[in-house]
């Protein structure tokens, strides 16, 4: 699925009002434990990033509410023929940031899997 996606956005309504997002898509990388030399975790640990074939994307919405928000997520293939067009109902929860420094902010995360399968988390 994410290799036929050439285009992806949202659009995102509550209190009567929406706002449209176009999602940058980015290959998606995870991660393997190598472990660790002789000492445990205080000595050396290594470990290897690999491309996981998936597309991860982020959008920023201004004074999204920790209120349920509709959202409808649109993936459009390169000969512009839909792919993925479903309504989610959404809450926001607060996440902080790493390093505890930044402060936090509301965040809502959507999901599609290689079925074409559409959902939401927060």
């Amino acid at each position: 699925m994410a290799e036929q996606v050439s285009t992806a956005e949202f659009v995102i309504c509550w209190d009567s009002s929406c706002q449209r997002r176009q999602v940058t898509l980015l290959p998606s990388s995870a991660v393997t434990d190598n472990g660790c030399a002789e000492g445990g975790s205080d000595g050396v640990c290594s470990a290897d990033a690999f491309a996981t074939g998936d597309r991860v994307g982020f959008a920023s919405v201004a004074n999204l509410p920790s209120s349920p928000v509709e959202v409808t997520l649109s993936l459009v293939d390169a000969g512009g023929a839909e792919i993925v067009n479903e309504a989610r109902v959404l809450t926001a929860k607060r996440v902080d940031a790493p390093g505890g420094d930044c402060g936090s902010g509301l965040q809502g995360n959507i999901d599609v899997d290689a079925n074409g399968n559409v959902r939401s988390e927060a």
